[in-house]
């Protein structure tokens, strides 16, 4: 693999480090190795751009946010306020086809996540975040094309499972835009 091919297959045809180690059959690291050798930025994910959007929109409102993963990429929250909530942000694309998002709350085996009291293991192997033991609060960001859609859901509010399906009669609408739930204490903290 030379830097063409490698910048080919990660900014045209949008393969992950993974996709591409799988590919030549090398590991994740040794693609994160060249591409950073080679000077080769690793676009953007979906997360990525959610955790901006939302920083950006807390910075709108008068809020001083904390990027964590800027500071620590291991970091169990996203996001801090200066009131000390903590913050995970979930990113989705909508799909037309089904007229919905599909928010992933769960990691596949490969991610290799230690269980603990701060993660579970649920159906299919995967491991999940036991959010409330994580954060005070999630910011659910509907990608819909140049429309962006929020969701402010306090943490116990969103169900334990892989995937939450965001529709237009699911329960979790009634916290669209629910950015004052955020001017609140820590619900951990009480």
């Amino acid at each position: 693999m030379n830097p063409a091919t490698l910048r080919h297959l990660s900014l045209a045809l949008k393969k992950s480090d993974r996709q591409i180690a799988e590919i030549y059959g090398l590991s994740r690291s040794t693609i994160g190795h060249r591409r950073k050798r080679w000077g080769i930025t690793k676009p953007k994910t979906l997360g990525r751009l959610s955790e901006e959007l939302v920083l950006k929109k807390l910075t709108e409102l008068g809020r001083n946010p904390i990027d964590m993963n800027a500071q620590n990429l291991a970091s169990e929250f996203d996001i801090q306020l200066e009131n000390g909530l903590r913050i995970e942000v979930k990113g989705s694309n909508y799909c037309p086809k089904l007229k919905r998002y599909t928010f992933s709350f769960s990691n596949p085996p490969r991610s290799e996540n230690k269980l603990s009291k701060k993660r579970i293991s649920i159906k299919g192997n995967r491991t999940y975040k036991s959010l409330p033991k994580h954060c005070d609060y999630v910011v659910l960001v509907g990608h819909h094309g140049k429309q962006i859609e929020y969701w402010v859901v306090p943490a116990y509010a969103i169900p334990i499972k892989n995937t939450l399906q965001l529709y237009s009669n699911n329960p979790i609408h009634k916290y669209k835009n629910n950015w004052n739930a955020l001017k609140e204490l820590s619900v951990c903290s009480i």
